[in-house]
């Protein structure tokens, strides 16, 4: 699904899927502080990794900007406003009502992220913030298998 790339080496296409890559998990980034996950070993590392994520991916869109004649400063109230609007779809989303639901909840959000990096943009481009997104899909795949699966 990913387009021919431009001279510049990423496409508008690619650069709005990263954005949106970026929005998915910035809008669940507050579920991380949520009570019900307080006994969970790794969180600390999972809030961690979530940050860095972040970061990298806002840093590589702050670099691919310019080639694409994008002003960062725009694209960041874009990502603001994205983040904090309210999708009618998920008000009754917002909330899990077991720890089970909200692992399962961060781990599609994560999953969902991953997925769109490496299917929708260059894998030229976004090098470190795919790995990291990847690492944090792996870790709550772990943490979900290890609070929610009985052995």
């Amino acid at each position: 699904m990913m387009q021919s790339e431009p001279a510049c080496g990423l496409s508008l296409a690619e650069y709005v899927m990263a954005k949106k890559a970026l929005v998915d998990l910035c809008r669940s980034s507050l579920e991380y502080t949520d009570p019900m996950l307080a006994s969970v070993e790794q969180l600390d590392v999972l809030k961690t990794m979530l940050q860095r994520a972040m970061l990298e991916l806002s840093k590589e869109l702050e670099r691919w900007a310019p080639q694409l004649r994008l002003d960062f400063v725009d694209q960041q109230r874009e990502i603001t406003a994205a983040i904090s609007a309210d999708r009618p779809t998920e008000r009754s989303k917002r909330f899990a009502s077991t720890k089970e639901d909200l692992l399962s909840k961060l781990l599609g959000v994560a999953a969902s992220a991953s997925t769109r990096l490496d299917e929708d943009v260059s894998d030229k481009a976004f090098v470190s913030a795919r790995g990291t997104v990847r690492q944090l899909k792996t870790l709550l795949r772990e943490v979900y298998m290890a609070e929610c699966i009985p052995y």
